[in-house]
């Protein structure tokens, strides 16, 4: 919402302006000075925990979790076939997961699993109907609850945007988030339309209910295999409270990371701070948000990826970093899937195109189009991003404006 004192400053300029008949510098960049710190504070640039961007957010990009839910197989049931398949009587930790993450859905005494190999999401059914107070617990209760639990890329863009506000309000628990400022500011929908009230509504259900454990990371390309235990990393949410004008939020500090401890008021030694922000932090302008609404699912990934990179150190220029990987690794952060390395390529090639955030790449997506498939995935790409943030952030809003002066 605009800072009603800028507005009268911007408003008592412009006057002046015309009074005067002509264009007075001083003024004119008082007016430019003015209206760009209001554009700052109304989309701020916040920091972002590192590894939950890169190893945990990714989580969350799954559609249709427990849609094939049906009264699967428990766990044990899959562990005993697949030991009397084997004739042993253990199965080690791969053979274990192996089993597990064939059969995708499989249930335990109080809750039902999705396993997606690296890692699992958990859906609590005895703790939600505990929560909901109904002790009848039929098999068609809980199909239908399972059905309206959903993510994707929805509950993506809310995981930023309530991660942003995390590190505006410099809190992790209680956090006030008008319904206005969420649905309209960050993900810049209509307030009229009454759907996106209901689409929040489930999946900001879904993000407090569905927990997640995860057996691999793969942050810097460098394979860490936690133990055979796994990591509980919880769910998102751990409160999640509505009235008809906000949403009160408290967040897993799992996934806030090293930013909660910018809001310690207290300093730190060197060894300290090595501990404490081990996990690192990013740059992330709010304004990206808006900007991102209509991306198709690959172009939005590209984006924040990008924006996370801190880009080669011997490559980068005054007013660029230089993104330099292999073809192969962008095709993957991009969640690009298809089996045919031709279709991977074209697809990857198309969402280059569209990533509104690259000032220029090399080699160019005529060069590249060029190119035969098998080629092109050893060959590495070099993508030039406006930075330091503040000119990243500047050019996105460029962008913004000269989409809205289309639409126009």
């Amino acid at each position: 919402m605009a800072n009603k004192k800028f507005n009268k400053k911007i408003k008592r300029h412009r006057r002046k302006l015309k009074e005067k008949g002509h264009l007075d510098l001083r003024i004119l960049k008082e007016v430019v000075n003015i209206e760009a710190k209001e554009s700052e504070e109304v989309y701020p640039i916040v920091k972002i925990d590192r590894t939950t961007t890169q190893d945990i957010l990714p989580m969350l990009l799954q559609q249709g979790i427990f849609s094939n839910y049906n009264k699967h197989t428990t766990r044990n049931e899959i562990i005993e076939k697949k030991k009397r398949r084997l004739r042993k009587t253990e199965l080690t930790f791969q053979e274990e997961r192996k089993a597990l993450s064939r059969a995708k859905i499989y249930q335990n005494s109080r809750s039902v699993i999705r396993d997606y190999h690296e890692y699992c999401i958990i859906f609590p059914v005895s703790d939600y109907f505990d929560h909901l107070k109904k002790r009848v617990r039929t098999g068609s209760k809980t199909k239908k609850i399972l059905k309206e639990m959903k993510l994707y890329r929805l509950a993506h863009r809310l995981a930023y945007a309530i991660l942003s506000e995390v590190y505006i309000q410099r809190t992790y628990t209680r956090i006030v988030i008008p319904k206005e400022k969420l649905i309209a500011h960050y993900l810049g929908y209509n307030t009229s339309e009454k759907h996106i009230y209901q689409d929040i509504k489930q999946v900001l259900n879904a993000m407090r209910w569905c927990r997640y454990k995860r057996w691999k990371y793969e942050y810097t390309n460098i394979h860490r295999e936690v133990s055979e235990r796994g990591k509980i990393i919880g769910a998102f949410l751990s409160d999640l409270r509505e009235d008809h004008k906000r949403y009160t939020l408290s967040i897993n500090g799992v996934f806030v990371g090293s930013v909660q401890y910018l809001f310690a008021e207290r300093e730190e030694n060197k060894e300290e701070r090595k501990t404490l922000f081990s996990r690192g932090y990013h740059d992330y302008p709010t304004r990206v948000l808006p900007l991102t609404k209509n991306y198709s699912l690959h172009t939005y990934i590209l984006t924040n990826f990008l924006i996370k990179e801190s880009g080669n150190n011997k490559l980068k220029e005054k007013t660029y970093k230089v993104v330099a990987y292999r073809v192969e690794k962008y095709i993957k952060e991009a969640h690009i899937k298809h089996t045919r390395k031709g279709q991977a390529f074209k697809t990857f090639v198309d969402t280059l195109k569209r990533t509104e955030i690259i000032h220029r790449i090399k080699p160019t997506i005529k060069e590249l189009r060029n190119m035969n498939a098998k080629q092109a995935h050893e060959i590495t790409l070099y993508i030039w991003i406006p930075s330091p943030i503040k000119a990243l952030d500047k050019f996105i809003l460029t962008k913004l404006e000269r989409r809205g002066r289309k639409e126009k």
